[in-house]
């Protein structure tokens, strides 16, 4: 519902309205059965389909996603933090997903042993966390009343973050012919050859968003 209100009808809207303009998205197929089930049917460009739409990312991974940044040193939020390869996967150092700061949809599914949303709400913004839970009668969102209710915590918590140390060379290292493709490449994208849009470079430092432009001065690739 709440992607519908606030972005797929504005944009089938627009398409419409313009009789030419077509929207292009990041969605990718492993993030819901109703997406891997058009994209094979319709592949990258669907033009066929009731509101036409290019996914170009749609045979990628969320793996992928995160490689390709870390490999050419993409500029991404601050809020996701770095992206590091440990334990043969890319993750990110923060957020793993983002989306509307005060929604409370699923907070009860987030595991019990990891700070959730609201209590990692209240360590990077304070005030908007105080505004949100605040009550409404006060002038804020009421949040607070609700997920205690639910018995959700929203307040302070030992932060365990564990510190991430610099990767060698050889750790960061993944051999292109053992890597997962997407959709095990039963889905393979009708617009090009995966294998050959995609040439990954490895490189031997992670970096912040920050240091990225003195970074692509100094990169040393792995022959």
């Amino acid at each position: 519902m709440c992607c519908h209100e606030r972005k797929t009808k504005h944009l089938i809207k627009y398409a419409k309205k313009t009789g030419r303009l077509y929207p292009i998205t990041g969605e990718i197929t492993v993030e819901s059965k109703e997406r891997e089930k058009t994209y094979l049917e319709n592949g990258c460009n669907g033009y066929n389909m009731s509101s036409p739409k290019s996914t170009p990312m749609g045979p990628w991974t969320e793996q992928d996603t995160l490689r390709y940044i870390y490999d050419n040193y993409l500029l991404i939020s601050d809020e996701y933090g770095k992206v590091v390869f440990k334990n043969g996967m890319f993750e990110t150092t923060d957020e793993k997903r983002t989306g509307c700061m005060y929604c409370a949809c699923g907070v009860h599914k987030e595991a019990k042993n990891e700070p959730n949303r609201f209590q990692r709400l209240k360590r990077k913004y304070p005030k908007l966390h105080e505004y949100c839970m605040k009550d409404w009668a006060e002038g804020g969102l009421g949040l607070g009343n609700v997920l205690d209710y639910m018995g959700i915590e929203y307040g302070d918590y030992i932060d365990t973050l564990e510190n991430y140390e610099q990767l060698s060379l050889l750790d960061s290292q993944m051999e292109l012919d053992t890597y997962q493709y997407p959709l095990d490449r039963k889905g393979s994208c009708k617009c090009f050859n995966f294998e050959d849009f995609y040439k990954p470079v490895r490189v031997d430092k992670i970096i912040s968003n920050e240091e990225t432009e003195e970074a692509k001065n100094n990169i040393i690739v792995a022959s």
